[in-house]
């Protein structure tokens, strides 16, 4: 039961990820993307700090949330190359 509840608390937090990346790609700049984008990206932390709580608290064991701290690590990698990407291409637009 315990780890159905976290994995629904995590579908919610996915779901804040795709809301966050799909509302700053329908902004009228690049700039607001990338806000989005690391707001997304926030909340990759915060899922991670949230599963790290579930750990200390024995709510859940580290064996248990192994696939999603990968999953989250994963994620974040992908959200950092975009927004890297993203700010080099606003910086060549200035110059």
């Amino acid at each position: 039961m315990k780890l159905m509840h976290f994995l629904i608390k995590c579908g919610v937090q996915l779901f804040q990820f795709l809301s966050n990346i799909a509302e700053g790609q329908g902004r009228d700049s690049t700039r607001d993307y990338i806000r989005f984008l690391n707001i997304a990206r926030g909340s990759c932390f915060e899922l991670e700090t949230q599963i790290n709580a579930c750990v200390m608290i024995e709510y859940l064991s580290e064996n248990d949330v192994k696939d999603a701290f990968n999953l989250l690590n994963e994620i974040c990698k992908m959200l950092t190359a975009i927004i890297n990407k993203l700010k080099t291409s606003l910086q060549n637009e200035i110059h």
